[in-house]
């Protein structure tokens, strides 16, 4: 009966020793890997800036220098708003005299986790070029650094 009880105990404090290896060279796994029943070692990655596609990105604040933006204003309209479309081509649209939107139209392209926008010049502003360095990006929220 002594027996009997001993092994359960005995297999549960040895399994932290076991470690965790992989399926196909046994090395030893330092992320997720497959002791979670993840088959990658390391966590999603927080930039996929691959998925910037279109849509349209509104200014909601900077912090230590990253910008956030959001597909919709919290308040209504705020001055830096940014149209994506598929095409390579968007819409720009900043505060001009007295407050009042002045939009631009544009391009941009996209290499890896760098945004390249163009704007043409208006009235009031000159040809413009912005490089974004995406740092995160979901459904709702864009962060970037210039």
């Amino acid at each position: 009966m002594r027996f009997a009880l001993t092994l359960p105990l005995l297999a549960a404090l040895a399994l932290p020793l076991t470690g965790c290896f992989d399926r196909d060279d046994h090395k030893h796994k330092h992320g997720h890997g497959h002791c979670n029943g993840h088959d990658d070692d390391d966590p999603a990655p927080t930039n996929t800036a691959d998925q910037l596609g279109a849509g349209q990105w509104v200014y909601i604040e900077s912090a230590d220098g990253v910008e956030t933006y959001r597909p919709q204003s919290p308040g209504g309209w705020v001055r830096n708003t940014y149209v994506f479309a598929t095409d390579g081509t968007l819409t720009a649209i900043w505060a001009g005299p007295n407050d009042a939107p002045v939009s631009a139209p544009g391009t941009w392209s996209q290499k890896a986790g760098e945004v390249t926008i163009t704007v043409a010049p208006t009235a009031t502003l000159p040809t413009r070029t912005i490089i974004w360095h995406v740092r995160s990006l979901s459904a709702t929220e864009l962060k970037i650094t210039h």
